[in-house]
């Protein structure tokens, strides 16, 4: 680690103080201002160096190699994020309004085929789930509890957690599991709720991709969302909804799993980011 090697010869990692790591990121770390600055990293690369100690010494911390994570004291200056590309619920609704719409009339391959669309995407904007967690949902790990369907997820990190698949995730992901048992599972795959038509292999997340910009074209969304629409763009959206309707940003946290509440407060930036926007717009109506 970089890091080890800026302490003295023979100090080791539990040893470091935040006085330690506010040296070492002052030592690398330019001003982004100032163009003649010979330091290496940018601010942004510093935050990322950060998180990836912070990581370090919380593990540290559970195993107790150190009282206290030198980490949490160091601040460093904030850098300017480009404003993302946002795409609202709104527009997601379309998609889905199509897909319900052609299901209506498709012919049995179709309907199988839009019959798992809407089910791994639903999940991914309901429950904001990765598109990786949304596709390795597995047969095994489906139970019914007081009643209530659940699935245990491996989240990042491979941590397990449980989810309830109720109201339109439910009845989506139901009406799938009708339908799976049209799709042969390749060997190895029996176990995978998700199948690709062709292969019985699970799907993928290119494949999961793929599909959602198919859906999203035929839906007619115009070229700004088709350009930055993407299977996480659910989980953006779905972050936002939450904390528009007044959800506390640490409930936004553990849906998300996110290990750093500092990870959520983006989406606070980007809800801020969008009502700024609005108002300027309200503003320049006559």
């Amino acid at each position: 680690m970089h890091f080890a090697g800026s302490l003295a010869r023979q100090r080791s990692l539990p040893t470091a103080s935040p006085d330690d790591v506010a040296a070492w990121f002052h030592a690398h770390t330019r001003d982004d201002d100032d163009p003649t600055d010979p330091r290496r990293w940018s601010v942004r690369t510093a935050h990322r160096r950060r998180d990836t100690l912070m990581g370090f010494f919380r593990w540290a911390a559970r195993e107790r190699l150190i009282r206290r994570n030198p980490v949490e004291s160091v601040e460093l200056p904030r850098f300017y994020r480009r404003p993302p590309r946002l795409v609202s619920l709104a527009d997601i609704e379309r998609i889905f309004s199509y897909a319900e719409t052609r299901l209506a009339v498709a012919d049995p391959r179709e309907r199988v085929l839009l019959t798992l669309d809407v089910a791994v995407l639903r999940l991914m904007e309901r429950l904001a789930l990765r598109v990786s967690e949304a596709a390795s949902i597995r047969l095994s790990r489906l139970s019914t509890v007081d009643g209530e369907l659940r699935a245990w997820i491996a989240k990042k990190g491979n941590k397990p957690a449980a989810y309830p698949i109720t109201g339109i995730v439910g009845e989506t992901f139901v009406r799938w599991l009708k339908l799976r048992s049209t799709v042969v599972p390749a060997p190895g795959h029996e176990d995978f709720v998700f199948l690709h038509l062709r292969s019985g292999r699970r799907i993928t997340r290119n494949q999961i991709w793929a599909r959602l910009r198919i859906l999203a074209r035929a839906a007619s969304l115009d070229d700004r969302v088709l350009q930055a629409l993407s299977p996480h763009k659910l989980r953006h959206a779905r972050a936002r909804a939450m904390l528009a309707a007044g959800y506390h940003i640490a409930a936004v946290q553990s849906v998300l799993d996110h290990a750093s509440i500092r990870t959520t407060q983006i989406y606070v930036e980007d809800a801020e980011l969008t009502r700024l926007d609005t108002l300027r717009a309200l503003s320049a109506d006559s």
